[in-house]
């Protein structure tokens, strides 16, 4: 477990984490460009680990914060068996800063794998990955990260020791029934940092999709139309798509008629919430609950 102030930058936290052999599973992106940990939860961010441990709001356990009236208040513990009580934490996950100010949480971690090692392989078309992607996750391989690259590239991340992620990669190779590109090390390395801190997105405007894999086929095609460039996390349950702000009104207009929710995680757009708000009344009873005096802006 630790315990740190949200303003404090991921950079920090993965470096002391580190030191002591532990890491954060649910993978946390942007945190070499400068990202927070009460960002990371505002905005309810995972990067590819959540495929196998699950996302942020999985691993906060405890926060402190400050509603609208100015009081400070708190919600879970500093220990996972003391987290009694309303889960104001993982009501904040994704929240956007509207239900009050985080100031401090408590997160639990897990001991860092000895190594990685990651399998590349070329599908030809987003079908065959999206096919391939949803067998090995529902396969005893468990991989750390599984994540498709349009128009076919299916990476797969495999967490342990070093004899192990060799035996385990032969045996995925064999379940996909092609040969893959290994890599290890600083390579290995270099195409998650690509991934999770989204340097293939260089638009003006990235969005997070909540999906589910017998949608992406759909969604990709559209997507490819409009020229937008994408990738999908997670197996196929998460698709960021990268975007100019002219093809914003296109993706909000996919989004809507797919009845899929979005999130601009940058650009400057008034409202960062795309397509489908199907959640939107229990989001307003939560906030006229958390927030009675009307401080945050509505959700």
């Amino acid at each position: 477990m630790f315990t740190a102030l949200a303003g404090t930058p991921l950079e920090d936290i993965n470096q002391a984490l580190s030191e002591h052999g532990q890491f954060l599973p649910f993978d946390p992106p942007l945190a070499n460009a400068g990202a927070t940990l009460g960002g990371t939860v505002a905005a309810g961010l995972s990067g590819p680990g959540q495929f196998r441990y699950g996302g942020v709001r999985d691993f906060i356990i405890g926060a402190k914060f400050i509603d609208g009236s100015g009081k400070k208040l708190k919600g879970g513990g500093k220990v996972v068996k003391n987290a009694a009580g309303f889960d104001f934490p993982k009501l904040f996950v994704g929240s956007l800063g509207r239900l009050g100010i985080l100031y401090e949480i408590t997160f639990k971690v897990f001991p860092a794998p000895q190594a990685y090692l990651t399998l590349s392989f070329d599908l030809g078309n987003i079908q065959s990955a999206l096919n391939a992607a949803c067998a090995l996750a529902g396969s005893h391989f468990e991989p750390f990260a599984i994540d498709i690259i349009p128009p076919g590239r299916l990476e797969i991340r495999i967490g342990g020791n070093h004899q192990a992620n060799e035996r385990t990669a032969g045996l995925v190779e064999e379940f996909v029934k092609l040969p893959a590109s290994r890599k290890i090390g600083e390579m290995e390395s270099a195409i998650w940092s690509h991934l999770r801190d989204f340097q293939w997105a260089t638009a003006d405007t990235l969005i997070k999709v909540a999906i589910i894999p017998s949608l992406v086929g759909d969604l990709d095609l559209v997507l490819e139309q409009i020229g937008a460039t994408r990738h999908y996390s997670a197996a196929g349950n998460v698709a960021y798509v990268d975007t100019d702000r002219e093809g914003l009104p296109a993706i909000d207009d996919i989004l809507t008629r797919m009845k899929l929710s979005g999130l601009a995680l940058r650009g400057d757009i008034a409202n960062p919430r795309l397509g489908c708000k199907a959640a939107a009344e229990a989001e307003t009873t939560i906030q006229s609950a958390m927030d009675r005096e009307g401080k945050f802006l509505p959700l």
